[in-house]
């Protein structure tokens, strides 16, 4: 089960979140991705759908889990850090 799980999703028990890939992140979730990606040397092309729906707490939450899970450092991210990156292009 571990194996298909890394297949598909890339985040799974592999640190990929920084300070410097969070507004990326949030992108990601609001406005999905369908072109491959690059994950750690490791190519995936599976596609992401947007989430554009969520609130900026949704998202929050979402990112928190993510920070906070696979190996990632930890950390939180606010509601209105999401709104911050929504509102920039």
């Amino acid at each position: 089960m571990e194996k298909e799980w890394q297949e598909h999703f890339p985040l799974w028990r592999k640190p990929i979140i920084s300070s410097k890939t969070l507004r990326r992140a949030v992108h990601i979730i609001l406005h999905g991705q369908a072109e491959e990606i690059v994950v750690n040397g490791e190519t995936y092309d599976m596609p992401m759908p947007a989430q554009a729906h969520l609130d900026d707490q949704e998202v929050a939450d979402v990112m928190n889990y993510i920070l906070n899970s696979w190996g990632n450092d930890g950390g939180t991210m606010s509601a209105k850090k999401v709104k911050e990156i929504r509102n920039r292009p």
